[in-house]
């Protein structure tokens, strides 16, 4: 159950932080 919850939470950190990277480039892109 550790195991299967752990790798949940490591596939939805994982695209949050996608999305996060990919937003910061727009906006550091428009501000350039």
């Amino acid at each position: 159950m550790a195991i299967w919850s752990s790798e949940g939470s490591a596939g939805e950190l994982t695209i949050k932080i996608q999305g996060r990277f990919d937003f910061s480039a727009h906006q550091e892109f428009r501000d350039a």
